[in-house]
């Protein structure tokens, strides 16, 4: 079972593409300008084919595919889920709400990720109050991007 092109259904396919679009327009909103998922394939991989489906294919099959190797996790517990969501996807919809932007794909995968693993993650989310921007708008979070905390 490969994880990247077996795990990767046209399904998951749009969950990604979802999430990735809330990622970039919170980007947007705090006036930065990020990579797209498939924009990062192409620039880490030089792989871009017609299909987010298709890229994930040929990254994990080609004789030089990057993922190849890479097998399904066993479990949940898995750092595609354990660090991905408290460290990746929960800092990303809070400040994404704090700029004003709706993140509905990334909440409900944050929250199906809990559902399923029967973890809050609370002891390790990095929230707005740990990364020190609770209170903040996209130009207070903007501001200390630019200038720092201080």
């Amino acid at each position: 079972y490969k994880f990247f092109s077996h795990g990767v259904t046209e399904g998951v396919a749009r969950i990604y593409r979802a999430i990735n679009a809330e990622r970039v327009a919170a980007a947007a909103a705090l006036g930065a300008t990020v990579l797209t998922l498939e924009d990062w394939f192409e620039r880490v991989y030089k792989v871009r084919e017609a299909t987010l489906l298709e890229t994930f294919q040929k990254l994990t099959f080609n004789a030089d595919g990057p993922y190849g190797g890479t097998p399904a996790p066993k479990s949940f517990d898995a750092n595609y889920v354990a660090e991905d969501v408290p460290v990746g996807l929960t800092p990303i919809a809070a400040i994404g709400q704090a700029a004003g932007v709706p993140m509905p794909a990334t909440e409900t995968l944050i929250d199906i990720a809990k559902l399923m693993t029967g973890n809050d993650y609370a002891a390790t989310d990095r929230t707005l109050e740990t990364m020190g921007l609770a209170g903040k708008n996209a130009a207070g979070i903007r501001q200390i991007v630019e200038q720092g905390f201080g």
